[in-house]
């Protein structure tokens, strides 16, 4: 695939007009930030400019880091820090996790669903509460919006980022509880020179995601 960089420089030689921006934006990222947050905070970049071809990636939170080192992506939107050497990274704002349940009666409240049995956020979340370890039930719903369906039938609780379930009428928070912030973060690779394609996009992620976080 031609790079971002050949794109543009082919674009100023052949006089592109109005400068119009041209090239491929491949970003990958958690369930919880992609769609609802890195998609709204683009959308008026990628409308205003057309010609630019995108590419989103839902991948899980280990994935990720793969995935810009072996030039899969261009950027990854994730939670948690990253150490990597040679990874460039931007604070773009706090998740800020909730728990949650259904306003209608249920059998079983105290059992929780989450991801898949390497989702720890739950755990996190009684842990931050000073719950000490004890075993829980949990169940898996394997993506978020399975997740908050299940709270919304009854099935459970979940601890969830706020800003997804902030204006559902069927869900309630759980009393008590404190909740559990998470940074999230934009990632790109280190290099000596950035597209502008690439430049500017990180300028638009870094201000307007953390609106959408809020």
């Amino acid at each position: 695939m031609q790079s971002q960089m050949e794109i543009e420089l082919l674009a100023d030689i052949v006089g592109t007009k109005h400068k119009e921006l041209k090239g491929h934006l491949r970003i990958g990222g958690t369930s919880t930030l992609l769609w609802s947050v890195v998609v709204p905070a683009l959308a008026e970049f990628l409308n205003k400019h057309s010609s630019v071809q995108f590419e989103f990636m839902e991948r899980e939170i280990q994935e990720l880091p793969e995935l810009l080192k072996n030039g899969s992506v261009d950027f990854i939107v994730t939670c948690g820090k990253v150490d990597r050497i040679n990874f460039q990274g931007h604070h773009l704002g706090d998740e800020i996790n909730i728990l949650i349940e259904s306003k209608k009666p249920s059998l079983n409240l105290e059992r929780y669903l989450d991801h898949d049995s390497n989702d720890q956020v739950t755990l996190d979340f009684l842990k931050h509460q000073g719950a000490r370890k004890a075993k829980i039930s949990r169940c898996f719903m394997d993506n978020i919006a399975g997740i908050i369906a299940g709270v919304e039938s009854g099935l459970g609780k979940a601890v969830v980022p706020l800003h997804l379930v902030k204006n559902l009428k069927d869900i309630r928070v759980v009393p008590g509880t404190k909740e559990l912030r998470q940074p999230a973060y934009l990632y790109l690779t280190k290099q000596s020179y950035y597209s502008k394609l690439h430049t500017l996009v990180t300028i638009e992620l870094t201000e307007k995601v953390s609106r959408y976080l809020s």
